[in-house]
């Protein structure tokens, strides 16, 4: 099966609505500009984070910067994204915003990559 095509059913099967991925980063900051989130966004962001496929993964932690180490190589994708998710929450992590516009910005890059 072309790259292309394979990607695309990765994509798929994780099932992100593009209305999902923008209430990422809709109501998770408040007045101070410190990051406010809701269980429910909380459960959608670990679980699109470790359903992601790892070079997507790698990017977002690529792009975020992580200290190394923060973020295991060897661990399980939910680990490594609950771990990415307690140093993006950290006094020393990007905060949730930050996290939330990457994650959108690799999905969207690589939606427009297999269409």
């Amino acid at each position: 099966m072309p790259l292309k095509k394979n990607a695309l059913r990765i994509y798929e099967d994780i099932e992100v609505s593009d209305e999902d991925l923008q209430d990422l980063d809709l109501d998770i900051e408040d007045d101070l500009g410190i990051d406010l989130i809701d269980s429910t966004e909380r459960l959608n962001l670990i679980e699109l984070l470790s359903s992601l496929p790892k070079p997507d993964f790698d990017a977002v932690l690529f792009s975020l910067k992580p200290h190394s180490g923060l973020v295991s190589e060897d661990a399980p994708q939910g680990t490594r994204a609950k771990q990415l998710l307690d140093w993006s929450e950290s006094a020393i992590g990007s905060g949730l915003i930050e996290l939330s516009k990457i994650l959108e910005e690799v999905i969207g890059r690589r939606r427009k990559d297999v269409s």
